[in-house]
C-alpha cells in the first residue's frame, strides 16, 4: 500500500525527532566527558556523534527527495508550502518548527563543546611550548608560511641546570 504525502512526511518527522533525541543525548554525554576530562569516553562519544550526524544527513536527503516529489524548492519556504499543502490541522508544521528549534539547540551545544575542546587544546600547546623552551601564545607565520612562535629569551635545555 502506498503512503500518502502526509504519512510520508509524518514518518520522516518521527525519524528526525528520534535522531535528534539521540544526538541530544550524545552531546550531553560529550559535555560530561569534557568536564571530567575522560579521553576514552570522549573518543567513544565522538564516534557516536559522527554516526548521529550521518543519520541526520541521510534524513535530510530524504526530506529533499520529499520536497522534490512535491515540486517544492529545498528552502524553508518550500518546506512550509509542502506542510501547508498536506496538513490543514497544522500539527506537522508545529512539529517541524519544534524540530528546527531542537536542532538549533544541538548546534549551540555542539559549538560550546567545540569551544571547550579548543580551549583545552590551546592549554596543552602552551604547556608544550614552555616545556620546549618557547614562548607560549598565539602562533605566527614566517615569510614562507611556516608556523613559528617567538623563542623564550634565555631558552635552555630542561635536562641541565
Amino acid at each position: 500500500m502506498r503512503r500518502t504525502p502526509y504519512q510520508q512526511t509524518e514518518a520522516l518527522l518521527e525519524a528526525h525527532e528520534a535522531a535528534v533525541d539521540r544526538l541530544t543525548e550524545v552531546l550531553e554525554q560529550e559535555t560530561e566527558a569534557l568536564a571530567g576530562r575522560d579521553l576514552e569516553r570522549m573518543a567513544e562519544v565522538a564516534q557516536r556523534k559522527l554516526a548521529c550526524f550521518a543519520e541526520l544527513e541521510q534524513l535530510d536527503g530524504d526530506r529533499r527527495t520529499l520536497l522534490a516529489r512535491a515540486r517544492q524548492p529545498d528552502t524553508a519556504a518550500g518546506m512550509q508550502a509542502l506542510l501547508a499543502g498536506i496538513d490543514r490541522s497544522g500539527r506537522l508544521r508545529e512539529r517541524w518548527r519544534a524540530l528546527l528549534a531542537r536542532l538549533e539547540a544541538c548546534r549551540h551545544r555542539n559549538r560550546a563543546n567545540g569551544a571547550q575542546v579548543e580551549t583545552g587544546r590551546r592549554h596543552v600547546e602552551d604547556a608544550l611550548a614552555i616545556l620546549c623552551g618557547r614562548q607560549p601564545g598565539p602562533l605566527t607565520y614566517g615569510q614562507h608560511g611556516e608556523r613559528a612562535s617567538s623563542p623564550v629569551a634565555a631558552a635552555r635545555d630542561l635536562g641541565s641546570a
